[in-house]
């Protein structure tokens, strides 16, 4: 039989009966070859490969081709678990992809370490098999590699770590990724339908008769009438890929959905229990919603509904709500008022019937109840989760945060622009509200920014315009007294919660519109600790969140509908007088360069303090790109290139010249740059920078310090390169600078550190010239170099030695001349009255050390004057 009396829908069917059959034979072949050729296209049940991935690397390979061939090996693994999750598949080695032909298998195949491989990616056993076989028609070899299809009664498959990084860090895929077939391609699961395709009993076959995935019965469930309000999902796909995902995690059995009143919370979690219902996945046996709303509000009409029930109204009677809805027999209960005893028999229910159970609108609760009820779901579910086989799961929605940890935490905000235009256009269609604005139109904009995508508030304002106003002139009503009622039942719950404290933050915050906590420690004269926790006490409630991000920290924002409630807010506020004057002083002190410079400092030595000079690298490049024409901010920026691991030494370095240029006068500013010069090995430019600073009267015996260890390096790097003259020159450059510190008392602080470097330029800077004196003629310079180091107080025996012999043989010189040369006559008379100054100073130290070196002086000396004397009678 050829392919071409089947259909595409029906080569599937035939090829799904092979998988499920595990065969791997000529019918195989014979539906995925045609003539000797493969077919021209693959689809959910095939892959054509040119060729098997690398069984081995040796110890020699390089990195790069470790991670090619771990690269290879990942590609394979996330191709066979997108085909198990699906319907199962072949993988068909040995053809060329353009053209699409068969270039033959060759080499071997071992497929009992691939699945050892799937298994370490996947935690999960996937028992693919491998067969090598001929297309006769061709005269060549193929390998086929048969992927079983996922049991409905599995779980679905997910890569459990990382995949290969690149070299830039970026890996293959990442944990926790769900891969499915789509179409001719492995992919992740990105879309709502892909979840719902995976979990669904009995989606995931084909059969004859309709050629096409067959459906699952719906879940048991006890959910309520939708909201009055509620006409159609629309958008926040992303969020149920994420709440999918969650969901197939077996390791987080609560979610708490938070947001401010009318986001969408409900309506979000609704749409996903309602896909759970339809497709009714593995290991979920009911779905349960409660909820503790007592009155639902309608803003397209403007008034509030009763709800249709309310299913408790304290914790005892939630659990007792649960136990009912799981089937547990109302007599074993009833009489119950102790929790624990509540929640031993709950976490017994949930282990034998694993259960999805939503828990509506907490924040109707009191706030004491609110938190004991979420903390008493979390301890239950998770009990149940390490005993049962199928992990329940458990859905919580609130106005608060709760104490979630963030792994349990889905923060819900309003819908995005396009989303946003639809759900306004199809609000506007249910009150027969002809909408002629375009999705990008500059109204349509306004009305997203004013109402924050929130969607009972864009349904109060389409309540306006519905009476007969123009969209603006309705914008402008709802943000006054118009929109106070359904602002109310947006905050009001959480405004009557607040401290005092925390309104007068939250009262700051609205005021200045966007802010720092730097800002408001100075306007509350309040403490940064003190002022973090009444911060993350208002982000529970969703009364401030993160704004812009700058070099001085994220930015505090309020939302906008909030600080329309500002008069309301100020009514509860002692003194808001004293808020409103530290607010207008603050934003006239903005424009002040030094107070920027000094606010952005304080925040990343803050960020240095907590050990991540990383991030304080980042702030301080943020703070030089946003305000380059304050100096100061190039010196923090190069001292936040120094703190980081290993020091960018360079990037400093040019930092700190901007920062000199532009006049930063930070006191630090000459140090660092130091710092960064010494790190760069840069001695000469040490030098230059630290010049001004040495001919100043205040200057500080480090700078001297300093300035000699890059006089000494700059010797030794002359030396290493055979430039003995130049060594010698540094050298004494760095003795006479030093010799000038004592004469201006500016060693003071480091004495003897200096003394001890003096003392080493001077000897060395003698031994050096002593050593480029290779000639009689040239030993003047060894005993100017003596004395030089002797009028700088360094004199040791060894030298004075040297230089009275050298001056000697230096004359002897001059006198075998064989022209009378009376300049050298003259030199040599200053010499010698030099010497005898010398010689007159060593003689006062003859009665401890002994008369030997002042007699060899004398003797080289007397020798000198005389052959002097009678070199001039030869006139």
């Amino acid at each position: 039989m050829t392919q071409k009396t089947f259909s595409i829908l029906e080569l599937k069917v035939q090829l799904h009966g092979l998988i499920r059959e595990g065969c791997i034979d000529d019918r195989v072949t014979d539906l995925l070859f045609e003539d000797g050729n493969p077919l021209p296209y693959e689809r959910q049940l095939w892959d054509f490969k040119l060729k098997q991935p690398t069984h081995t690397r040796s110890k020699s390979s390089t990195r790069e081709e470790k991670y090619f061939i771990e690269r290879e090996w990942a590609e394979l693994i996330k191709d066979i678990i997108s085909f198990y999750n699906s319907y199962g598949g072949y993988i068909v080695f040995g053809v060329a992809d353009s053209p699409r032909s068969i270039s033959g298998f060759e080499g071997d195949f071992d497929v009992d370490e691939l699945n050892r491989r799937v298994l370490a990616y996947s935690k999960c056993s996937i028992e693919c098999t491998f067969r090598t076989l001929a297309i006769k028609t061709a005269a060549k070899t193929i390998g086929v590699l048969l992927i079983p299809q996922r049991p409905d009664v599995e779980g679905i498959t997910l890569v459990r770590k990382d995949g290969p990084a690149d070299g830039s860090g970026k890996a293959l895929f990442t944990k926790g990724t769900v891969f499915l077939r789509k179409g001719d391609s492995c992919a992740p699961a990105d879309e709502p339908e892909d979840f719902q395709f995976l979990v669904s009993i009995g989606r995931r076959s084909l059969s004859f008769a309709t050629a096409q995935p067959s459906g699952s019965a719906a879940l048991i469930n006890n959910l309520p009438p939708r909201d009055p309000s509620f006409v159609e999902f629309i958008g926040r796909e992303g969020d149920l890929v994420r709440i999918w995902n969650w969901f197939l995690d077996e390791h987080s059995p609560v979610k708490l959905f938070s947001g401010f009143g009318g986001v969408g919370k409900t309506t979000l979690v609704r749409e996903f229990v309602e896909d759970v219902v339809r497709t009714s996945p593995s290991g979920i046996e009911k779905v349960v919603w409660l909820s503790a709303k007592q009155a639902v509000y309608t803003a397209i009409q403007g008034r509030f509904h009763q709800a249709s029930r309310v299913d408790f109204t304290d914790v005892i009677s939630l659990l007792k709500a649960i136990l009912n809805e799981l089937g547990e027999p109302e007599a074993n209960y009833a009489d119950i008022d102790d929790k624990d005893e509540l929640v031993e028999c709950l976490v017994t229910n949930l282990v034998h019937l694993p259960a999805l159970l939503v828990v509506d609108d907490l924040d109707s609760l009191p706030l004491d109840l609110q938190q004991e009820a979420f903390h008493t779901l979390l301890h239950s579910f998770i009990t149940a989760a390490a005993k049962a086989p199928k992990p329940s799961k458990c859905m919580i929605t609130a106005r608060l945060d709760l104490g979630a940890a963030p792994s349990q935490l889905f923060k819900i905000g309003g819908l995005v622009s396009q989303d946003f235009f639809e759900y306004v256009s199809q609000s506007a269609a249910t009150i027969d509200l002809p909408w002629k604005y375009a999705a990008n139109s500059q109204l349509m904009k306004q009305f997203h920014s004013a109402t924050e995508g929130s969607p009972i508030f864009a349904d109060a304002v389409l309540r306006l315009v519905s009476l007969g106003e123009h969209i603006e002139t309705a914008l402008k009503r709802w943000k006054g007294a118009d929109g106070e009622e359904v602002r109310k039942f947006a905050f009001e719950r959480e405004l009557k919660n607040l401290t005092d404290s925390q309104i007068r933050t939250l009262y700051a915050a609205i005021v200045l519109g966007s802010c720092y906590l730097d800002e408001l420690v100075v306007i509350l004269n309040s403490n940064l600790a003190m002022l973090r926790d009444t911060v993350s006490e208002l982000r529970k409630y969703h009364l401030v969140s993160s704004g812009e991000s700058g070099a001085q920290g994220i930015a505090l924002a309020v939302p906008s509908s909030l600080q329309l409630m500002r008069d309301v807010v100020r009514k509860r506020v002692q003194d808001p007088k004293r808020i409103d004057d530290e607010c207008a002083r603050l934003r006239l002190q903005s424009n002040n360069k030094s107070f920027v410079a000094e606010r952005i400092a304080r925040r990343v030595v803050a960020i240095w303090q907590d050990d991540n000079p990383n991030l304080a690298l980042d702030v301080a490049k943020q703070a030089v790109h946003e305000n380059s024409k304050i100096p100061d901010l190039y010196c923090l920026l190069g001292r936040a290139y120094l703190r980081i691991i290993p020091p960018d030494y360079k990037n400093a370095e040019l930092n700190f010249r901007e920062a000199s240029t532009h006049g930063s006068s930070r006191p630090e500013l000459l140090q660092l740059w130091v710092e960064a010069k010494i790190g760069l090995l840069d001695w000469k430019g040490l030098l230059d920078i630290t010049s001004a600073d040495i001919n100043n009267k205040a200057a500080q015996s480090e700078v001297y310090i300093q300035r000699g260890t890059a006089y000494r390096e700059l010797a030794n790097t002359a030396l290493a390169i055979g430039d003995t003259r130049s060594a010698a020159t540094w050298f004494r450059a760095g003795g006479l600078e030093i010799f000038g510190a004592f004469e201006k008392r500016r060693a003071v602080g480091n004495v003897l550190e200096l003394r001890d470097l003096k003392n080493e330029f001077f000897s060395r800077y003698v031994l050096l010239t002593e050593e480029l004196a290779l000639n009689d003629g040239d030993h003047l310079e060894v005993w100017l170099a003596v004395k030089e180091a002797f009028d700088s107080f360094v004199r040791r025996p060894m030298h004075l030695r040297m230089g009275f012999q050298k001056l000697r043989t230096w004359w002897d010189s001059v006198a075998r001349r064989d022209y009378f040369d009376q300049k050298a006559v003259r030199l040599a008379k200053t010499q010698v009255n030099a010497a005898r100054e010398i010689l007159a100073f060593q003689r006062k130290y003859d009665a401890a050390n002994g008369p030997e070196l002042s007699l060899f002086m004398e003797d080289e000396l007397n020798s000198v004057a005389n052959s002097i004397e009678e070199y001039s009678h030869r006139q």
